[in-house]
């Protein structure tokens, strides 16, 4: 039994040092797979472009950048009145 016992133990430690050996070489670190995303592809350029989709593309980018800098004064805001409560 104790011979048993002790051949039990070698293989588990044999299997702990291949196991060591996979951690060390990064084998067993999961890596998260890249999601594949269907982007519309855009309307191909005819040499114009309308003042009306100029007009809406910036003011597109300008709505977007107002809800950001919004966003970055909520933030502030946060960090100051979580720094008063503390004092």
């Amino acid at each position: 039994m104790v011979t048993t016992l002790k051949k039990e133990i070698n293989e588990i430690k044999g299997e702990l040092k291949i196991f060591e050996a996979a951690i060390g070489n990064g084998m067993l670190a999961s890596k998260p797979k890249q999601q594949v995303m269907d982007v519309p592809k855009p309307k191909t350029f005819k040499e114009t472009r309308s003042s009306s989709e100029v007009d809406n593309f910036l003011w597109a980018m300008e709505q977007y950048f107002r809800t950001m800098n919004m966003k970055d004064d909520a933030t502030k805001y946060a960090e100051d009145e979580a720094r008063a409560k503390l004092r």
